[in-house]
């Protein structure tokens, strides 16, 4: 399906058993469409965070065949808590997230992925959906070391060439205010 419709990957999957995978621009709810036939043409599975109220009635036990894993914004425990007991709890996890957290422009980054990373002890995997070229590019771990500042910095740098399906959210990284 990815083949027929122009897109590629680039890059190599990691031989790991946990990690996260950040990926951006998330610019448009079709990169859930295709990050699920990348991992589907990979042979892998990674869970992503998703709200809950995709899991009620029907939908719910399709949601969860996927991958996905209800997070509840209104409960006082929060996404990384629940995602670091998941790593906590499984000797092999890979958990998709979005660094900006949502389609809607942006002006900052969301630190869950890297609280996550650093609590679960796990390395982090950079993914771009490339829509100009058509290629979803697996382009390696980032270097988690530093501040969470300075792994935004180097974030910025690696995808400020990228552009997303809609411009005007990792366009303008340069007006992005690390949070």
């Amino acid at each position: 399906v990815l083949r027929r419709n122009g897109w590629d990957i680039k890059g190599l999957y990691p031989d790991a058993s946990r990690f996260i995978i950040i990926g951006a621009p998330h610019s448009s709810n079709f990169d859930w469409y295709w990050g699920m036939l990348v991992q589907w043409a990979l042979g892998v599975r990674f869970s992503f965070l998703i709200k809950h109220v995709f899991f009620v009635g029907p939908l719910g036990w399709f949601m969860r065949y996927l991958g996905g894993v209800p997070v509840n914004r209104d409960r006082v425990r929060s996404a990384v808590e629940d995602a670091t007991e998941l790593f906590s709890k499984y000797k092999k996890m890979v958990l998709f997230i979005t660094p900006e957290g949502r389609t809607k422009p942006v002006r900052s980054l969301k630190r869950g992925f890297y609280k996550i990373a650093v609590s679960a002890q796990v390395p982090v995997l950079i993914v771009s959906f490339r829509y100009d070229e058509k290629v979803v590019s697996l382009d390696g771990y980032l270097d988690m070391s530093g501040s969470f500042e300075d792994v935004a910095k180097r974030l910025e740098q690696h995808y400020a060439p990228i552009k997303g399906r809609h411009r005007g959210y990792l366009d303008r990284l340069d007006q992005w205010a690390v949070r």
